[in-house]
């Protein structure tokens, strides 16, 4: 597994709930999927990338953010991950 942070920040003036999503739950897990940002302010989101073959693979993921109360999308982050053989 291999760690890695993503910035979620908050360009509003008031605290906002992110709900943080992946197009491969099985492969990108992430620590903490409900985050609390101040108002302006930004927090590291923790995730894992977790092999799932031995074989040298490119695999694009989606991570999402939305509104924890409104489940609308705020934004859309495209990842590549390149996983080398073992």
């Amino acid at each position: 597994m291999t760690l890695s942070k993503i910035a979620i920040r908050n360009p509003y003036g008031l605290p906002k709930t992110f709900r943080i999503t992946t197009s491969h739950p099985e492969i990108v897990k992430i620590t903490d999927q409900l985050m609390s940002v101040p108002p302006m302010g930004k927090l590291p989101c923790e995730m894992f990338f977790v092999r799932n073959s031995h074989h040298h693979q490119n695999i694009e993921t989606l991570l999402y953010i939305s509104d924890a109360e409104t489940y609308v999308q705020e934004e859309a982050y495209s990842l590549t991950l390149d996983f080398e053989a073992s």
